[in-house]
């Protein structure tokens, strides 16, 4: 597991965004999820195209509020934390113990999972920018856009993910989707 230090060093020059804590509080997260929001945060900016806090960091706002969802159990189930390249909003799914996953827009609000845990997900984050890292080390600074990812680094990044969140692998998740993407 990674600690909050090697966290930060690797992402804090785009910034960390963190969440405020009486919000946090409020929503029922476990404590070791709450106080990784608040006190170490989530990059604003990184890969795979996911953004994290911006107008969200102050309140965690419900689907109903950000979306005017009219679905009461989507409204109530889901706090948006960011948003992926699509436009999908990433959120704390409530009803599944703070998993993160996406809702996708095209598909009725579809949840996608991302991670079992706001832990999880960081551990994943930093294990996809040092995939990302030895891609451009091999095959230039250009490396993730083209798809040019040497296969025992996308290895070790499935060995990373499988031990901290098996489920983070498993048919239709967002890490399983763009391990695929990259056609090895």
């Amino acid at each position: 597991m990674i600690t909050a230090s090697e966290f930060r060093a690797a992402f804090s020059a785009d910034g960390l965004a963190t969440f405020v804590p009486n919000v946090v509080s409020a929503i029922g997260l476990s404590q070791e999820q709450a106080v990784w929001l608040v006190n170490v945060g989530l990059p604003r900016s990184t890969a795979p195209f996911l953004d994290f806090g911006g107008k969200n960091e102050s309140s965690l706002p419900s689907m109903a509020a950000l979306f005017q969802e009219r679905d009461r159990a989507i409204a109530e189930r889901y706090r948006v934390i960011g948003s992926n390249g699509n436009g999908d909003p990433v959120v704390l799914d409530l009803a599944a113990n703070g998993a993160v996953a996406y809702l996708n827009h095209d598909n009725n609000m579809c949840r996608i999972l991302i991670n079992s845990s706001v832990t999880q997900l960081a551990e994943c984050l930093l294990a996809f920018k040092r995939l990302i890292d030895l891609a451009q080390a091999a095959n230039g600074e250009d490396a993730y856009l083209d798809g040019d990812i040497p296969s025992d680094a996308l290895n070790e990044f499935v060995e990373i993910v499988r031990a901290c969140d098996p489920a983070a692998l498993e048919i239709d998740t967002m890490w399983t989707d763009e391990v695929q993407s990259f056609n090895l």
